[in-house]
Formats: structure tokens, C-alpha cells, sequence
């Protein structure tokens, strides 16, 4: 598995990963070491896992909260990027991210278990109460 640490990349070697991560299968991992982190984030390649590091890690997106949150819901939270970021900026926040799509759950809990502020939950959020379903879209490698 390919780790980027990105304290340390000049925009060469970031255009490669880039590229690296945008192909092959989904199923492969890569991962990231943001600024300050002690531990990788894993993304799957083929997906907007990348994509989406870049707007949080890099670009700040989430930079918003003017004061110290005391608790914050991370809603829909895909795989846990915008809760690290969150985590690691806020670390007496108690974090609740809830993540309903199993797959994005999975790489979540891997993403987080190194912040003990962060609680992950496989629900779904809507704006009643209702069932909701799930549908696995099948993936060709």
C-alpha cells in the first residue's frame, strides 16, 4: 500500500499519488498522513476518496467553527475525513459520526480508531421517521 505523507510532498510526487489513487480497483487501499497527524487515513483508489482528502486536508473546507464545539454530528459522514479533521482541530469535542452505506462504515471506523473522541454509528439520518434501505451498487474492477 502506497502512504503519502503530506508534510513532506512537493507537487511532483503529489501529482503521481494523485494519479495513483484515481486508478485501479476500489478495493486497494492508499493512504495519507495529514499535517500533524500521528497515524494514516486510508482511501480507496478509483473513488472521490481523494478528492475529498484534498477539500479537507488540504484546502481547510472545514475550517468554519469560529469557537471550541463542545460536541459536534458528522451526519452522513462517508469515511470519516471531515471527523478527523474535526478531531484533530477539536480534540476535547465529543464527535458523532453516523455513516449508514457499510462499505464507507468500514473504512470510517479504520479511519477513526486512533481518536477516542469520535463515536461512529452504521445508521442512516432523515428527516422523518421512516425505514430506510440501503442499495449496493456492484462494482466491475
Amino acid at each position: 500500500m502506497l502512504t503519502l505523507d503530506l508534510s513532506l510532498v512537493n507537487q511532483e510526487i503529489w501529482n503521481e499519488f494523485y494519479l495513483h489513487s484515481k486508478q485501479g480497483s476500489r478495493n486497494e487501499l492508499v493512504s495519507i498522513i495529514p499535517r500533524d497527524f500521528n497515524s494514516p487515513i486510508y482511501l480507496r483508489r478509483s473513488t472521490s476518496d481523494i478528492d475529498n482528502s484534498i477539500q479537507i486536508y488540504l484546502r481547510n473546507e472545514y475550517d468554519f467553527l469560529p469557537d471550541q464545539p463542545h460536541t459536534i454530528l458528522d451526519l452522513g459522514r462517508y469515511i470519516g475525513l471531515a471527523s478527523t479533521y474535526l478531531s484533530h482541530k477539536y480534540p476535547n469535542a465529543r464527535i458523532v459520526l453516523v455513516e449508514p452505506d457499510p462499505d464507507n462504515y468500514i473504512i470510517a471506523k479504520l479511519n477513526t480508531r486512533q481518536f477516542k473522541n469520535i463515536e461512529c454509528i452504521n445508521y442512516g439520518v432523515w428527516s422523518k421517521k421512516c425505514d430506510l434501505t440501503i442499495l449496493s451498487k456492484i462494482h466491475e474492477d
